[in-house]
């Protein structure tokens, strides 16, 4: 008689194996979470940005105390300095918040001489410096130079657009529309697997620079052309990111020049964290939010460690990467005017136009009591300018003076001006 075997045993053996094997694709799953990429990356755990928040960054308000100490501190270390500073990124900085302080006057007083006549200045200072004539010809140069340079990426190297920093902003605001719309096609050609960690920062804050200026455009283009690259750009955050528990730490390692040794850039990963804070704060994500918020700590509060992974960086320099100030040196579009396309450098990012029969009106905004220098471009010929109301002469040596003045260039149909606020907001009117 045939005796037929227990089942049990086999039932049992067979769970067992099951288990065992659940537990092993468990373990190979979660093998690729570490600092290094496990070998089993294809069953990796999906990327958290929560994972890489350091606890000073997962408060707005921890955040905003932490840099706002910074920014104390090195400006108090820049006044010491100034009186010997040829750091034309110290000087902006220290003026800057030196006008958030109602010590603007003071601070220009402390500069030294050497300085305000050096050959090292550029442009950049001249909107709180004068010598604006000579500030002029050197912004003329430099957008020459980089438009030159950007008609050279699109002739031999579309993917370096990416990088090119603030692409879209320069050329909205200067009107360059033709070769913005040529610049956008590439961008809107290109492969996803060619984009690498170096254009993430370029691809956010063009996003958010295409999301803020482009009015004009957007009949043509109905969609961001760079939204179909932020979730790429994400995706190579993930895997480039790095966390250092012990510093409290996170950080891009990019440039890999092999398998156990990676260069940190300091200025690439705050130029990643400020535009990638940007897109975040602008999308309302939280969890990007604070990852950016992290990377941005893990420089400052690694500045004066001498054992810190990161490069050192001049804290001037860090200090304009984040642009920290209220007041800072930028060109602002004022727009179409009479089919002029017209803009300034200026401190004041709110200054606007408008223009009503032959009259331009320009609002700009200021310190009561503080004067600032201005290179207004494409302004055509003209008849009359109005200050507080009043017919204002041209003067040659307008910046000698403790007033309001200024200088047409006709030949590169520029005004230059300096304001003196007698209110917050003063008003410039051109007659044509």
């Amino acid at each position: 008689m045939l005796v037929r075997k227990p089942v049990f045993p086999r039932i049992v053996f067979q769970i067992i194996l099951y288990f065992l094997v659940l537990v092993v694709i468990a373990v190979l799953q979660f093998s690729g979470t570490s600092d290094r990429p496990g070998f089993f990356t294809e069953r990796r755990r999906p990327f958290n940005p929560q994972d890489f928040v350091i606890q000073q960054a997962a408060s707005g308000h921890e955040y905003n105390a932490a840099v706002s100490r910074w920014h104390w501190e090195n400006y108090n270390i820049w006044s010491q300095q100034i009186s010997q500073q040829y750091n034309e990124d110290l000087v902006i900085s220290f003026l800057a918040e030196a006008l958030n302080r109602d010590v603007f006057r003071t601070a220009i007083s402390a500069l030294p001489a050497a300085f305000l006549n050096s050959n090292q200045r550029t442009f950049e200072s001249s909107v709180f410096l004068g010598q604006t004539e000579q500030a002029s010809r050197l912004l003329a140069a430099n957008d020459r130079d980089r438009i030159n340079r950007i008609i050279g990426l699109i002739e031999d190297n579309p993917l370096e657009l990416l990088k090119e920093k603030g692409i879209i902003s320069f050329l909205y605001t200067r009107g360059n529309n033709d070769l913005l719309v040529r610049v956008v096609e590439l961008i809107s050609a290109l492969e996803l697997d060619e984009i690498t960690i170096a254009q993430v920062p370029g691809i956010f804050e063009a996003y958010i620079d295409w999301q803020s200026r482009l009015q004009p455009l957007e009949a043509n283009y109905q969609e961001n052309p760079y939204s179909r690259l932020i979730e790429r750009a994400c995706d190579l955050i993930s895997v480039s990111i790095n966390i250092n528990s012990e510093r409290s730490m996170v950080f891009i390692q990019n440039n890999p020049i092999n398998n156990d040794d990676y260069s940190i850039d300091t200025e690439f990963n705050l130029y990643l964290a400020k535009a990638l804070l940007d897109w975040a704060e602008y999308e309302r994500n939280e969890s990007w939010t604070n990852l950016a918020r992290s990377l941005i700590l893990s420089v400052l509060l690694q500045e004066n460690m001498e054992d810190s992974p990161l490069s050192q960086l001049d804290p001037a320099r860090i200090n304009r990467l984040l642009e920290l100030d209220q007041y800072i040196p930028q060109a602002v579009s004022l727009g179409n005017i009479s089919n002029s396309w017209v803009w300034a450098w200026t401190l004041d990012n709110t200054i606007n136009a408008s223009m009503q029969n032959n009259m331009l009106s320009i609002n700009v905004n200021f310190p009561q009591g503080e004067s600032h220098y201005m290179i207004i471009r494409n302004i055509r010929p003209f008849s009359l300018i109005q200050i507080y109301g009043m017919n204002y002469p041209s003067d040659p040596q307008f910046e000698r003076y403790d007033s309001s003045g200024w200088r047409y260039l006709a030949a590169d149909q520029t005004l230059l001006i300096k304001m003196r606020h007698r209110s917050e907001t003063e008003n410039i009117r051109i007659f044509y």
